[in-house]
């Protein structure tokens, strides 16, 4: 499940630069794969300002928002190699949740852990799959 690959990163933070790794593997040949999801990117180019947590390395976020043309708007991005633990933890909530507005923010996700996350955060969640 993703918890316990989750749980397995974090572990491994402490013993190997793990980060190099999933940069080869997010990041393959300085390219990143994805699939573009035109209702979110539309809602994120409508809002004023977001933030991002993410389980994948901030540089692959960046890379992706600065591709979409959707970065200008990202206040802080926090990804896994930000945190000490990863999603659903709510370590990089935590870090955010002062520049938040209280019932004025929604976390997107397309994970079960994102829903998690925002449960364990007691913040909205919209999951793109639905």
């Amino acid at each position: 499940t993703n918890r316990s690959l989750n749980t397995k990163i974090d572990d491994l933070k402490n013993y190997i630069d793990i980060f190099s790794i999933l940069k080869c593997y997010e990041q393959p040949g300085e390219n990143i794969n994805f699939i573009p999801q035109k209702k979110t990117i539309d809602f994120i180019k409508s809002i004023e300002k977001y933030y991002v947590i993410s389980n994948n390395l901030n540089s692959t976020v960046l890379k992706t928002l600065t591709d979409l043309n959707i970065h200008k708007n990202c206040i802080q991005i926090l990804g896994i190699d930000d945190i000490m633990q990863s999603k659903p933890n709510t370590e990089a909530y935590l870090k955010i949740r002062c520049s938040l507005e209280k019932g004025n923010s929604i976390y997107i996700g397309d994970r079960s852990s994102d829903n998690d996350f925002a449960i364990n955060c007691s913040i909205d969640f919209y999951d793109i799959r639905k």
